[in-house]
C-alpha cells in the first residue's frame, strides 16, 4: 500500500512539476501548479487501507461477505438480500430512482463498485467505515427490518455460516450465547434493552463482525483502472480528443468538488439538486452527522480494530448530501439523492447551466471516460457453483 501511495504522489507531483505541457490538447496550459496536480491525482491508485477492519483483506472474510451478500435469510419476509439493489448486472446497483426492498425507500442506492474506495458512506454520511454500513441496512425497516438479535441468530443457526464465521473472526463464546437470547431485538426494543450488557455486547460483536465480512467482499468486487486512468498515465489514445477536452473543462467547471481518485471530495454540499416529486424534505448532513456521532459502531467505539476520533464535518448543513462519486458515473443513472434526475444531460441542466453546447459535449465525452474495468470472478458476478 505504501509503494502504490509513493508513486501516486510522485506521478502528481511531477505532473505539476512539468506543467502538464506535454498533455495532449494542453490540459494544464491555463492552470496553475495546484491546479494541475488536482488533474494528476484524479489517477485511481491503489486501494486505500480500510480504517477500523483488521480483516479487510483477509479473503476467507470476503468469502463469508459474499455469502452474506448473495444469501437469502437476511430480511425479514421476502426474497429481500443485499444484492436486490446492488445487481452485478446493474453494475452493482438497482437503476432505480430510489429502491424497495421490503418496502420504497427515500433516497437512491448508490453503487457499491466505489464503496472500498470512499471515505463516507450514506447520502448523509451517516456511517464513518464501510464495515459499520451496512448494518443500518439490516435494520432499517424500508430495507431488510431485520434486527441484530435475528442476524446473530442467523449466523449462529446456520452450520455453514457459523464454521466460515469462526474461522475468521473467533467469537465462539459470543455465539455460544445467541440461542437463549430472544429471536429479535434491537435498541430501542423491550426484548433487547432487557438483555444483559454482556448480552447485547455479544450481539453488537457479532453484527460488528457481519460487517467486516462484507466490507472484505466489497472490497475485492471494486473497481479497476478506466481509459482516463490510462490517460493520465501518458496514453494520449486511450480517450478520444473530445474526452480530452472535456477534461479541460472538468478542470475549470467541477474539480473543486469532484476531486481525487474517486472524482468526490468526500464533502457534503447542498448543490440545489431536486428532489422526486411529492418527497418530504429531507434533512440531508444534518440528520446523519448526529447518527454517526452517536452510533456504537463508529471509528471511536469498542467494536473499531484501531480506534480513531470521529470526525463530523459538515455537520449542520440541512439539505446538503455527499458529494457523489463519478467513477462508472454513465452506468448508475439515475442521479441525486433520490434518483430525480433521469441523465446526465439532466444533470448538467442543474448543476452546470453555464457551459456551452460544445463544452457540455466534451464533459458528457469525459464523463464517459470513468468506466473502469469491473471486478474479476467470482467476485464481480452473482456465486456460481465451481
Amino acid at each position: 500500500m505504501l509503494r502504490g501511495a509513493v508513486t501516486v504522489a510522485l506521478g502528481i507531483a511531477a505532473i505539476a512539476a512539468a506543467g502538464c505541457a506535454d498533455r495532449v490538447d494542453g490540459v494544464c496550459a491555463d492552470l496553475d501548479a495546484d491546479a494541475c496536480a488536482a488533474v494528476g491525482a484524479l489517477r485511481l491508485g491503489a486501494l486505500p487501507p480500510s480504517p477500523g477492519n483488521a480483516h479487510a483483506d483477509d479473503p476467507a472474510a470476503a468469502a463469508l461477505g459474499q455469502v452474506i451478500f448473495f444469501g437469502s435469510g437476511f430480511a425479514n419476509g421476502g426474497d429481500v438480500r443485499c444484492a436486490s439493489c446492488h445487481l452485478p448486472e446493474l453494475a452493482f446497483h438497482d437503476a432505480g430512482p430510489v429502491s424497495t426492498g421490503l418496502g420504497r425507500g427515500v433516497r437512491n442506492a448508490p453503487t457499491t463498485l466505489h464503496a472500498g474506495r470512499l471515505t463516507t458512506w450514506f447520502w448523509d454520511g451517516r456511517a464513518d467505515s464501510l464495515w459499520s454500513q451496512p448494518l443500518f441496512a439490516f435494520e432499517n425497516p424500508l430495507e431488510m427490518n431485520f434486527t441484530r438479535l435475528e442476524l446473530a441468530h442467523r449466523i449462529d443457526g446456520d452450520a455453514a455460516l457459523r464454521a466460515q464465521y469462526v474461522a475468521v473472526f473467533g467469537a465462539t463464546a459470543e455465539l455460544d450465547r445467541i440461542a437463549a437470547l430472544p429471536a429479535r431485538g434491537k435498541p430501542g426494543d423491550p426484548a433487547w434493552d432487557a438483555l444483559s450488557s454482556d448480552e447485547q455486547r455479544a450481539v453488537d460483536r457479532i453484527a460488528a463482525d457481519t460487517g467486516k465480512a462484507l466490507e472484505a467482499y466489497l472490497r475485492r468486487a471494486t473497481i479497476g483502472d478506466a481509459p482516463i486512468d490510462a490517460y493520465l498515465d501518458g496514453d494520449d489514445a486511450a480517450i478520444s480528443p473530445l474526452a480530452a477536452r472535456g477534461l479541460q473543462v472538468f478542470a475549470g467547471a467541477c474539480i473543486r468538488c469532484h476531486s481525487g481518485p474517486m472524482l468526490t471530495d468526500g464533502r457534503f454540499h447542498d448543490a440545489g439538486f431536486p428532489s422526486l416529486p411529492g418527497a418530504a424534505p429531507d434533512r440531508g448532513r444534518a440528520g446523519g452527522a448526529a447518527i454517526v456521532a452517536d452510533s456504537i459502531f463508529n471509528s471511536a467505539g469498542p467494536f473499531a480494530d484501531v480506534p480513531a476520533p470521529v470526525i463530523v464535518p459538515d455537520a449542520d448543513l440541512v439539505g446538503a448530501f455527499r458529494t457523489p462519486s463519478l467513477r462508472d458515473i454513465a452506468a448508475t443513472a439515475p442521479y441525486g439523492h433520490d434518483g430525480a434526475l433521469a441523465t446526465l444531460p439532466a444533470v448538467l441542466d442543474v448543476h452546470a447551466p453555464e457551459l456551452t453546447a460544445d463544452e457540455r459535449d466534451a464533459l458528457l465525452a469525459f464523463l464517459l471516460a470513468l468506466s473502469g474495468e469491473r471486478p474479476p470472478r467470482p467476485w464481480g458476478d452473482w456465486p456460481h457453483p465451481q
